[in-house]
């Protein structure tokens, strides 16, 4: 449609066996699925134990098999869990190396399309990204407004935009037609040695969007990275 080509789901080709089955289960075919995969499908007991399994296995594997390796969970909230447990491992086997510094970095939260119409969702410090221009909010498409101020009962959210401040319904603008997006910041900590998952693309640094970057150097104001094409980036504390 609309001159691009399209590809569904079940439309598998030149997949590993692993690959197809993660393909099914995504499709709801669960009962195909499972019999590619018996042989490696381990029962474990509660989410901690699993999630502990998980990190230790990842932080097991050399680095060319780490490199090909994707860990999967059911919602954000338990990726990031194995994230930092991974992280944790990693850092204990010396794996990631050097001194660790704090950077803020923003992560979506996930809301549905009903919470996000709703400005008592929203909270003050938040991003919201719009992904059109709104002349009316004086916002254009790709700006990354904070969240200043809420008024749950006029359902308005008092944004701090690049050009001002501007007063916005969520019922009216945006998303109701799931033309925004909603961040926010937490602090991690960094070393040299790991992997970055770039949301979005940042073309002025050369960066794909999903890109998988690795950490080369990490000081107070800086992170240096080398992507996939060996090329190094360097990310100042605002802009990673």
């Amino acid at each position: 449609r609309h001159g691009m080509t399209t590809v569904k789901i079940n439309e598998i080709s030149n997949k590993t066996r692993t690959e197809n089955s993660i393909s099914m289960t995504l499709a709801e075919h669960i009962a195909a699925a499972l019999p590619k995969i018996k042989n490696n499908i381990v029962a474990i007991d509660s989410e901690e134990n699993r999630f502990k399994a998980i990190a230790e296995h990842y932080a097991s594997l050399d680095l060319t098999a780490q490199n090909k390796t994707r860990v999967v969970a059911l919602s954000k909230a338990q990726c990031e869990k194995i994230n930092l447990i991974i992280h944790e491992n990693l850092k204990a086997q010396g794996q990631l190396t050097g001194k660790p510094e704090q950077f803020s970095v923003w992560l979506p939260k996930r809301m549905t399309l009903a919470e996000y119409t709703l400005a008592r969702n929203y909270q003050i410090g938040q991003m919201v990204r719009f992904n059109e221009t709104y002349r009316s909010l004086g916002i254009a498409r790709g700006d990354y407004c904070r969240v200043q101020s809420i008024n749950a009962k006029d359902n308005s959210v008092s944004l701090q935009t690049p050009r001002g401040i501007a007063a916005w319904d969520p019922k009216k603008i945006a998303a109701p037609t799931q033309k925004v997006e909603v961040f926010e910041e937490k602090q991690r900590e960094f070393l040299t040695g790991e992997k970055i998952t770039a949301t979005r693309a940042m073309k002025t640094k050369g960066i794909e969007p999903h890109e998988v970057l690795t950490v080369k150097q990490v000081n107070t104001q800086q992170l240096v990275v080398i992507n996939q094409k060996q090329k190094t980036i360097t990310l100042d504390r605002q802009t990673a």
